[in-house]
């Protein structure tokens, strides 16, 4: 630690101790984009082999053949996952296109709006890589790919546990269930990363057993059909709890910035346990004494991501300081730790 009157805002805590690569799935080697970070996924129009995979999978869900449903079904996902993740961008957007006009049918399919809904959540799970994106960037994909897996997936477990006909369960047997159960894998694995996985628990909640009940047709998977699901709605338990500890945590995220530039030595120390060491020096001096100029007011501050495992927290912030003569640093991705406090509640750490 630098002496108490130049400290910098990265430096005062500890908090930018762990950036992109121990909160994110980033490059270490990445660095911070130059301006902000889009919201939108970057988007290509289709090569000849996706394009094709989808004009073949439209066509044969058009028809009757299950045979050919199935194909194209299968190429359809193997054509996703080994296309450019700019043109999958593209192509989630003709998906969901299509996927609202069938629900805008005078008849609406929950089987064939379910099947195509499951579809785009394993394109959601497609993002761009590389050295050539930031680490903040990285961290927006990251979060909103794991939110659209969860909406859609719910979308499609809402559909398949919907008004499925006895004959169309008949007709596809374990294609219906399997469907489900690997929409479910995916989302197990992204729920515990969005803001709210409370709130999509209490959606998932009534729909635990119609989807079991769907295992009846999974023929001589039955039992491990159902088990997949049983397994997956066990894991939506402890999500209640975990979106209040995110609320919390994501509580302390945001009064940083206000102290921070308010100059707030008393609010600003209060996100850390008592006598902690990050802010110790600020009982003697005082916050605005230990701010670098190069750091001098936080213009940017958003938290994209908190991940929670057990009693310790990482907090994922995209952010941006001006220095005191008015010139902005770079966006940068920051870490900050936190940690359950044995009292209750929580605070960095």
């Amino acid at each position: 630690m630098r002496n108490a009157r130049s400290i910098p805002a990265m430096g005062i805590l500890a908090l930018a101790a762990a950036m992109a690569a121990n909160a994110a799935p980033a490059d270490p080697a990445q660095k911070p984009a130059a301006g902000e970070p889009t919201t939108q996924p970057v988007k290509a129009k289709l090569g000849p082999a996706l394009a094709q995979r989808w004009r073949v999978y439209k066509t044969a869900w058009a028809g009757q053949n299950v045979a050919s449903q199935s194909s194209a079904d299968q190429q359809l996902v193997d054509a996703i996952m080994k296309a450019d993740p700019a043109e999958v961008a593209t192509l989630r957007d003709e998906m969901a296109a299509e996927h609202d006009r069938m629900a805008a049918e005078k008849k609406p399919d929950d089987f064939q709006l379910g099947r195509l809904a499951a579809r785009l959540v394993v394109a959601w799970t497609r993002s761009p890589a590389g050295k050539e994106i930031s680490s903040p960037q990285m961290a927006v994909n990251r979060a909103q790919s794991c939110q659209e897996i969860c909406r859609w997936g719910t979308v499609a477990l809402k559909h398949l546990g919907g008004n499925v006909s006895k004959e169309t369960l008949e007709k596809y047997r374990g294609f219906v269930s399997g469907t489900a159960a690997s929409v479910m894998s995916l989302m197990d694995k992204a729920l515990p990363a969005i803001d709210k996985p409370g709130d999509a628990r209490d959606e998932l909640l009534p729909l635990h057993k119609p989807l079991r009940a769907l295992a009846a047709t999974a023929d001589t998977r039955k039992a491990a059909t159902e088990k997949i699901i049983d397994q997956f709605y066990g894991s939506l338990e402890p999500l209640g709890a975990l979106q209040a500890d995110k609320d919390a945590i994501r509580k302390l995220i945001e009064t940083f910035p206000t102290a921070y530039n308010a100059r707030d030595t008393g609010a600003f120390a209060a996100l850390w346990p008592p006598g902690h060491k990050s802010v110790g020096i600020l009982q003697t001096i005082p916050l605005e004494k230990t701010i670098e100029p190069g750091f001098w007011t936080i213009v940017r501050w958003q938290c994209v991501d908190i991940l929670v495992k057990k009693d310790q927290a990482m907090a994922c912030v995209i952010s941006q300081y001006r220095t005191k003569n008015g010139k902005d640093q770079p966006v940068r991705l920051q870490g900050f730790q936190a940690r359950k406090d044995p009292n209750g509640g929580w605070k960095l750490d």
